[in-house]
């Protein structure tokens, strides 16, 4: 007999569930399975991680950003009390880059710029930071309309 899509059996802990619950290109069908888990598994730093990433995912960047804030405020000893596992990449690198993304979603440039500021100092050998330039004044370029290339008209198509 199949459960309902969406049930998490009774025995599922949370070492099973992050991967059911980040559905990063942020498909919608998943979100009974999310919330649940959220319901199941409150305040462990991976797991809001990822309800953040399908959050940021499905629209909700200001949702994701307060869930990022949280995670990225926790000490270590936070972190321990909650009796999970961690990875250090999820506190740091990987809250901040999703932090930065939900910031600029939001048309906060200056607090994306900081958090991928906090992303890189995380991780400065990752090349995905190595964009040289980090500033509002950065995305502030990135935001400005574009004029759209006006082409010559082919004149070898009848």
């Amino acid at each position: 007999m199949r459960r309902p899509a969406g049930v998490l059996p009774e025995d599922t802990g949370p070492a099973v569930v992050p991967t059911a619950a980040a559905p990063l290109d942020g498909q919608p069908e998943l979100t009974g399975l999310v919330e649940e888990t959220q319901l199941r598994f409150p305040g462990i730093p991976a797991l809001e991680l990822a309800f953040a990433t399908h959050e940021f995912a499905t629209g909700a960047p200001d949702r994701a950003a307060r869930r990022l804030e949280w995670i990225t405020s926790l000490s270590l000893d936070e972190v321990i009390a909650t009796g999970s596992a961690y990875d250090q990449r999820v506190l740091d690198e990987w809250a901040w880059n999703l932090l930065g993304l939900c910031r600029f979603e939001l048309g906060d440039d200056a607090g994306a710029s900081d958090a991928f500021r906090h992303a890189e100092a995380a991780a400065p050998g990752n090349p995905d930071y190595a964009c040289g330039e980090s500033s509002p004044k950065a995305a502030a370029r990135i935001r400005e309309p574009r004029q759209p290339e006006t082409l010559p008209a082919r004149t070898d198509v009848p």
